[in-house]
């Protein structure tokens, strides 16, 4: 039998090479609507209309399921709840799209990340300014994109830090991305993204010397 995988999202490079490599390639879709490529047609390829009820997927089985933008990570960890998948695969897409539990996990491993505070009823102002100091930045734990992220010069800025999101210290400096395949525990290859000029620009791959690139790489 041949593998199958479940995409959500539609990155058209992704699909394609499901394809042709001869996987059986479902892609969820949130609207009825037929996906007309000539490159797939006629091949094993399938789309699933989604309404919302996650109950559909009980019956249903795939060998993979791969989320192809960040918005899709949280739809995915629902899909495997819903299907006997082992528990440690759930952990996975948690600590992918939950920035507290991905800081947790970062913190029990000795990775160096920013400091922060998960807010919650209790949490004052002046707390938030004794421990972070400003500038603070106040954002959602389950979003990405830098959607919803504000950062507070002043004392009445912190108004926006409500319970469950997160405070971290602001860090002033250029802004990496590395992306890396893993495959069995081994990391295949990696990119380096930078992050040119927010929400305009990304260069892909990143234009620096080795000596940095060596540095980020073994953050990474």
């Amino acid at each position: 039998k041949n593998k199958s995988i479940l995409f959500i999202g539609k990155r058209l490079d992704a699909i394609h090479t499901s394809v042709e490599l001869g996987y059986e390639t479902y892609v969820l879709n949130f609207k009825k609507s037929k996906f007309s490529d000539k490159k797939i047609k006629d091949k094993k390829y399938s789309e699933i209309f989604f309404n919302g009820n996650y109950d559909m997927f009980k019956d249903m089985s795939f060998d993979a399921i791969i989320p192809l933008t960040e918005k899709s990570v949280p739809i995915a960890e629902n899909i495997l709840k819903n299907m006997t998948f082992k528990k440690q695969d759930l952990y996975k897409y948690e600590i992918c799209h939950d920035k507290y539990a991905m800081k947790m996990h970062a913190k029990k491993h000795h990775i160096p990340i920013t400091d922060f505070i998960l807010v919650n009823e209790k949490t004052t102002p002046e707390e938030l300014e004794k421990q972070l100091s400003y500038p603070i930045v106040i954002k959602h734990r389950d979003s990405s994109g830098s959607r919803g992220l504000t950062t507070a010069e002043f004392k009445s800025e912190l108004q926006e830090a409500k319970p469950n999101m997160l405070a971290e210290k602001y860090i002033d400096g250029k802004e990496y991305s590395v992306e890396s395949f893993v495959f069995n525990g081994e990391i295949i290859f990696s990119n380096i993204t930078d992050y040119h000029t927010h929400h305009v620009c990304n260069v892909l791959p990143a234009k620096i010397d080795p000596e940095t690139k060596e540095r980020l790489i073994h953050l990474n």
